[in-house]
Order: C-alpha cells, then structure tokens, then sequence
C-alpha cells in the first residue's frame, strides 16, 4: 500500500513540473532611457525573492528573442523558459529600433554608440532592482551583449555574470577572423587595414567600393566606440563571481574566444563540444550550423539551463 502511495505522490510530482505554464508568469516590460526611447520587453516572474537574470541579446538589429530580420531561432526566449522551469526569473527586451522598441526611438546610424545600448540595458536592470521583487540579479550576455553586461557591471551592482558566447577579443580583431573565412585577397587585406584605422580612431577617408556597405560613413561611429572596447580588461576587473560559456561548433565566436574571456577572470570556461552560436546543438557543417539560425524548431542546447541555474542558484560567499 506504502509502495502504492509513493508512486501516486511521484506521478503527482511529475505531472506538476511537466505543466509549469510560463505564459501565466509573463507580462509586458516597459522601461524609457533618458533620450525618451521606449524600450519593450518579456519579465518571466516565477515568484517573489527569485533570482532574476537580465538577458542582453547580441550584434544587429536582434530582438527579445535572438531573432533578426533575416533569422528566427528562439534562442533567448527558449533559454528564458528553460531558466523559468528552473525558478529563475528573466527580463529580456527587444533592443532600442528593434521589434516593438520603436517608439521614439529614431536614433539614426551616425549617433549610435556602443555606450547607447549599454545605457538601455542599465535602464532595464534598474527598473528590475526598483521592484524589489527579485533575490538577486545576474547578467546573461550573449555575443556583443556580453560585452555589454561587462560595460554595465561597471555601472550597476550585481551578484553575478555570465557570458554566452562571447568574444575574448576587441570587436575588430574578431572581425578580421570571422572575415578571413568571408574574403579572398586583396579584399581581405583591405577590410583589415580599414578595421585597423577604426581601432586607432580615425574615420575611413575610402573604402573599397565592395566593402562600402561594411564601413559605410554613418555606422564608422559605432564601430569606433565598439572598437575601443578590450573585453578580457573589462572581465579581469568586474569584480563579482562569473561564469563564461561557449560552443565548440560556434562559427561566428569560436570556443578560443570563451577561452580569453575565462583566463582574465581566473576561471575555467564551460564549453558544450557541439553548441552553436545559437546555443543549440549541431555538426560544424555549414548545413547544419546555419540550419539553427533558422529553426526555431530546434530545441536549445541540452544542459546549458540547468548549469546556468546551477551558478546562479549556488551560494557565492
């Protein structure tokens, strides 16, 4: 009878966890920067005193749920419900002219900043600690958003970082690699001495008209203040426990980049062997690879929620 009960409870217990709805824990997010930009987002509150994770998406015009125009994927929106499952809260926000973070927010090109987005992203972990709701709050960078969780641990407090995918290196020296796969010469000899003047500085007075699309004259700012930017000084200084992720079958930020980062911070870094950039799993064949910025079908990354909750649910003292 005892055997028979147990097993009931078990079932209970189980058809418990399998119906977490994370629908009934969602709701709007709305924060305005300084510039009057209204920025959206998705808060997954699982319950008061729960650690909460701000989630920062990466490069381009990249929404909530790290899709762009040319792919969808759910990559954060689905490591924002496996989190959930896991009782971890999450905000993550459509990026200032990206989804439905567009009101008043016409910045054109030539004003961007790196510092832009990393002051809306500010914005959002402030409005979570103003609630008063969360137990802790931790930064997931994914890509260029890890830089920016580093650029924002320098302003705002934190209990703990973590970088997904993201480049040890500054951002145009991970240019020249990605782009040695991308160019054949002159062309790459060319994107490189451009990528070099931006480094120093200095605006490009000529590009090769084949690369004008790449360094053209209005986003020449912004690659500049992102340029300047050394990740593994901004790691070795931040001061709070940090964990570094990354994918050995990731084609656009490599497992040697993870390996940078983990190094400045004195840690050692997790990589999933077969984990892509968008942290879904898949063979380094270009088919394959390519197949999980495309297919929102494709489930995330088996055992990179659990990890992540396991470092932000670990006691750091």
């Amino acid at each position: 009878m005892k055997q028979v009960i147990i097993i009931i409870l078990l079932l209970i217990l189980y058809a418990t966890s399998e119906s977490f709805d994370v629908k009934s824990h969602e709701t709007e997010w709305t924060a305005q920067a300084e510039s009057g930009c209204v920025l959206k987002g998705t808060l997954i509150n699982v319950g008061k005193d729960t650690p909460i994770a701000l989630i920062i998406s990466g490069s381009g015009p990249t929404d909530r749920d790290g899709n762009s125009l040319m792919t969808k994927n759910n990559s954060l929106k689905q490591l924002a419900e496996a989190l959930a499952e896991k009782g971890i809260s999450s905000l993550r926000y459509d990026k200032r002219g990206v989804g439905a973070s567009t009101q008043q927010c016409e910045t054109s090109e030539n004003e961007l900043r790196i510092e832009t987005y990393a002051e809306d992203a500010v914005i959002m972990l402030e409005g979570i600690r103003a609630t008063g709701n969360f137990s802790k709050i931790y930064i997931i960078g994914h890509s260029e958003g890890s830089l920016l969780g580093l650029m924002v641990a320098e302003r705002s407090r934190l209990d703990g970082f973590i970088s997904l995918s993201g480049s040890g290196k500054p951002a145009h020296e991970l240019l020249k690699d990605q782009l040695s796969k991308q160019l054949a010469e002159p062309m790459l000899t060319a994107a490189k001495a451009s990528l070099d003047t931006l480094a120093m500085g200095d605006t490009l007075t000529y590009s090769d008209p084949m690369l004008a699309q790449l360094f053209r004259p209005s986003v020449q700012p912004y690659l500049i203040s992102w340029f300047a930017i050394d990740p593994t000084e901004k790691i070795s200084a931040i001061g709070i426990p940090v964990m570094v992720v990354g994918g050995g079958n990731d084609i656009q930020v490599d497992e040697e980049q993870s390996a940078l980062l983990a190094k400045a911070a004195q840690i050692k870094p997790v990589i999933f062997p077969k984990m892509t950039h968008t942290l879904k799993e898949a063979e380094k064949t270009t088919k394959a690879n390519m197949a999980t910025y495309s297919d929102p079908n494709i489930p995330l990354q088996e055992g990179l929620a659990a990890i992540l909750a396991s470092f932000i649910k670990s006691p750091k003292d």
